[in-house]
């Protein structure tokens, strides 16, 4: 895996991995996905699909302002409409399901991240169920994404049982 050196994740508690324009921060509750304004889409998708192979039971819940012809275009792109409420100007504030088992919604929801990489870096926290053998299989997907390492892992101590 890295460099040849599987990392140990027996007694994990979270791991980092990454590259120059992302990193995936992952616990047994959460995943935290930050993109760089210089991340692309290639790179994106692909991190989301890997997420969606070690895990597709995963949605994730984002809030987006569009206009109300908008909120089907986003549902025939595979999004599950959650919420939504009137916002200013004509415009509404949508709450949307991304299901990870949905491979269309998953690329629209990578061209919304990129869409809003125009203006600023982005950041996603997505919640799982996951274990440290999930954790493994992320890092397992990611490797060979271009300067893809482990970054960090944080453990937790084994009790003096003495």
């Amino acid at each position: 895996m890295n460099g040849g050196i599987s990392p140990n994740l027996e007694n994990a508690q979270s791991i980092e991995m990454g590259n120059d324009v992302a990193t995936l921060t992952c616990t047994h509750g959460k995943i935290a996905l930050w993109m760089g304004r210089k991340a692309t889409s290639d790179t994106i998708k692909r991190i989301l699909m890997g997420v969606s192979a070690v895990d597709s039971c995963i949605t994730h819940e984002f809030d987006i302002v569009c206009d109300f012809n908008s909120i089907q275009q986003h549902e025939n792109s595979g999004f599950v409409l959650v919420f939504y409420a009137r916002a200013e100007n004509g415009k509404y504030r949508v709450t949307f399901s991304v299901p990870f088992s949905k491979q269309n919604a998953l690329m629209h929801f990578a061209d919304t991240i990129i869409d809003r990489l125009k203006t600023d870096d982005q950041t996603c926290h997505i919640l799982w169920s996951g274990s440290n053998l999930k954790m493994g299989q992320l890092f397992k997907e990611f490797e060979t994404i271009d300067g893809w390492r482990l970054r960090n892992v944080e453990t937790k101590e084994k009790e003096d049982s003495s």
